[in-house]
């Protein structure tokens, strides 16, 4: 038996564990150990004997902080704050970006453009609560609720871009609806924020 802080183990996981499965106690146990301790995304995990005759595992998974998806592919790769990817998932919670390039492996880093635009994500998905964002032409594209749109670019400082975005959203709000232009698009790729 497996189990994680988040409920049973994922499969392939489950399918590496039993490969012990047959061994002597302690053949299994020394099997298990090594395993897990090489695994990528296993921050600790425990083994214990149950009588008469199983081993269960319990394993504390490393944390993701957002996602990567494949365009046109169904399932995410799961990214801790490092950058490397963890494990892939069917479905999320997590802030995440969309990229038309590949996406990596189990055990690979992200490229730090990637990485930069997963930050400004996870931040845009704090302030605004925006899940999704894709990476397009070397920008990060985010739909706003209204109909905006926001492009990003792929480096630059995460905090001064976030900042002029709050910035201009709160301008466009404090005038009213009548008297202001009606913008669809921040454009903060370019030195000076542009409003179209």
């Amino acid at each position: 038996d497996c189990k994680s802080q988040y409920g049973p183990c994922g499969a392939a996981l489950e399918e590496k564990i039993k490969k012990s499965e047959g061994l002597s106690l302690r053949g299994a146990k020394g099997t298990l150990g090594s395993l897990l301790k090489n695994e990528v995304g296993i921050e600790d995990f425990s083994i214990q004997y149950k009588i008469p005759d199983r081993l269960v595992v319990d394993v504390i998974l490393t944390k993701p902080k957002f996602a990567l998806k494949k365009e046109g592919q169904p399932q995410f790769v799961l990214i801790d704050k490092e950058g490397i990817a963890l494990r892939w998932e069917d479905s999320t919670n997590l802030p995440f970006i969309e990229t038309d390039g590949g996406v990596p492996n189990v055990g690979e880093i992200a490229q730090s453009r990637e990485i930069f635009a997963l930050n400004l994500m996870y931040d845009v998905f704090s302030a605004y609560e925006i899940q999704m964002g894709k990476i397009t032409d070397d920008s990060l594209v985010i739909d706003m609720e209204g109909g905006l749109t926001v492009l990003f670019p792929l480096e630059g400082d995460k905090d001064v871009l976030t900042g002029s975005l709050a910035l201009i959203l709160a301008k466009l709000k404090l005038h009213p609806q009548d008297s202001r232009i009606n913008v669809r698009e921040i454009d903060l790729r370019f030195k000076n924020p542009v409003l179209r």
